[in-house]
């Protein structure tokens, strides 16, 4: 493994490693960093490469059939390895995230009393300190039962009821023949020209 040139450590760099060591709970945890294969990092040109390329016999049809397939294997080795990424950074986050929360939900049960002292006795819904607003909001709960909602609102105003329609294209388009040019035909014989179909050709390599 090619060795990882370090530059002079600046000011600021020097700053964030101080405030890292006093706040332990600053840092990230640390994973030793992927060194991809060239390859990887740097995509080879495609009009450097494969200038005048063609496929004519067996050999270069087999080349070109192995450079896909180990592209293929490298596509996944970057997706497996940019999911655990994920997964690490979400783990990270969480468990961040149920820290803080713990102080924003602490203080924030302080604050309330004292906010509700400034306030009383006046209309306000909220007390402003320098560093931020102290707001009360009311909300409300409703707890329904939906069977006995749904009969009640058919019964009274019908209105209210939403009524999504869909077609089962699927089943409809079994019954379905098809003209020369892509027009969809009923059994009966009617054609549907608001319904069309064009014909597409894939092509793939398989590992």
């Amino acid at each position: 493994m090619e060795a990882i040139a370090v530059g002079t450590v600046t000011d600021e760099e020097m700053a964030m490693l101080t405030r890292m060591k006093a706040e332990p709970s600053f840092m990230m945890p640390c994973q030793a960093p992927v060194v991809l294969p060239a390859e990887q990092a740097q995509p080879e040109s495609m009009e450097t490469v494969y200038q005048g390329f063609v496929v004519e016999d067996m050999k270069a049809a087999d080349w070109a059939c192995r450079k896909v397939v180990r592209y293929m294997e490298l596509k996944k080795q970057i997706d497996d390895y940019v999911k655990e990424e994920i997964a690490r950074l979400k783990e990270y986050q969480a468990r961040m995230d149920s820290e803080y929360d713990d102080h924003i939900n602490f203080l924030t049960a302080k604050l309330q009393p004292f906010a509700e002292a400034q306030i009383e006795g006046t209309k306000k819904k909220s007390f402003r300190l320098p560093g931020g607003n102290l707001q009360f909001r009311t909300n409300y709960d409703v707890t329904k039962d939906d069977e006995k909602l749904m009969a009640y609102v058919k019964d009274t105003c019908p209105e209210y009821i939403e009524v999504e329609e869909s077609v089962k294209w699927g089943d409809f388009k079994k019954q379905l023949t098809w003209t020369p040019k892509g027009v969809a035909v009923t059994p009966d014989g009617e054609v549907l020209d608001f319904i069309s179909r064009t014909e597409k050709k894939s092509f793939k390599v398989e590992i």
